[in-house]
């Protein structure tokens, strides 16, 4: 994976899904953090983002995505765990595949990946949120690139 330390710093280089779905996007959350966060990972060196999440899904979800086009590029500073994060986000429209539990909108799933949930176990949440409830307007512009893309 891209993730490397220097000067007291971790970078990431990080692919992330956009799953659009009724007006609601898939969040997900480890257990133990007070953050939701877009599905995806940290891709491979000589990994297009594409490929990164079709993997991560897999791995995790044990689901076969189908990915867009790159939606926008995102950099995030952050503390996690005491230590300082810059990260470079990939953020590329994923479709998931018809029937998925992930599309219940009436529930939050949870599931034994480490970041990404289907099956019941306490490690970790996923969440179709209503995009009215997101802080930002990056997910309001998400949805229109992806929507006037197709």
């Amino acid at each position: 994976m891209i993730s490397f330390h220097q000067n007291g710093w971790c970078f990431h280089l990080r692919a992330g899904g956009i799953a659009l779905h009724e007006d609601h996007v898939l969040l997900h959350r480890l257990d133990g953090d007070e953050f939701w966060a877009i599905p995806g990972g940290r891709v491979e060196m000589g990994e297009q983002a594409g490929e990164t999440l079709i993997r991560e899904f897999h791995e995790e979800l044990g689901i076969h995505v189908t990915t867009g086009d790159l939606v926008c590029v995102g950099e995030n500073f952050f503390d996690y765990q005491g230590e300082p994060h810059h990260e470079v986000g990939l953020y590329l429209a994923v479709e998931l595949p018809q029937g998925s539990p992930l599309l219940n909108l009436e529930k939050t799933h949870v599931g034994t990946g480490h970041q990404a949930p289907v099956l019941q176990t306490p490690e970790c949440g996923s969440k179709a949120i209503p995009l009215s409830h997101c802080a930002g307007s990056f997910f309001v512009l998400a949805k229109t690139i992806i929507t006037t893309a197709t």
